[in-house]
């Protein structure tokens, strides 16, 4: 049965300045419990994830919360004057990790995606996994500015 178990998907804020986290199941998975979420420079969080959830999280900056009670975000925004996630699409550039927990393939896929711009360095540690294939990725700088424009 779907989502019997839980993993524990821990993260962190190594920035020097405070981020706003939100995750968005893919298709047909389950919206976490906590689905955004406030990090400290320093702070880090535990997330109880379904063992078979597939979402990608990113990161937001600079927000702020108006007199009105409007919410704003400098990137990852959602435009919806919210802290939660709404059902809307970002605003880009925003650094995405996907992942796909128990995969059909057997493996738990994950990737640190740029396809939507950079606005954070961002880096998967796999806990725990076996073989020379859980490997840490990620992407600490914005490889966009040196792409050649036929690659962008």
């Amino acid at each position: 049965m779907k989502g019997q178990s839980t993993v524990e998907l821990s993260v962190a804020n190594n920035c020097p300045f405070t981020i706003w986290p939100t995750t968005r199941p893919s298709a047909g998975n389950s919206e976490l419990s906590v689905p955004s979420f406030t990090l400290q420079q320093g702070q880090s969080t535990t997330l109880e994830v379904p063992d078979d959830w597939a979402g990608s999280i990113w990161g937001r900056t600079s927000c702020n919360q108006n007199p009105s009670g409007d919410f704003t975000c400098a990137t990852g925004d959602f435009n919806s004057s919210s802290v939660e996630w709404v059902g809307k699409r970002p605003a880009l550039p925003i650094t995405r990790a996907r992942l796909h927990l128990s995969h059909p393939s057997g493996q738990d896929i994950y990737e640190v995606n740029l396809a939507d711009g950079y606005n954070l360095p961002m880096v998967i540690r796999p806990q725990r996994g076996t073989g020379d294939v859980c490997v840490s990725t990620g992407c600490v700088q914005d490889l966009n500015t040196q792409c050649p424009p036929e690659l962008k």
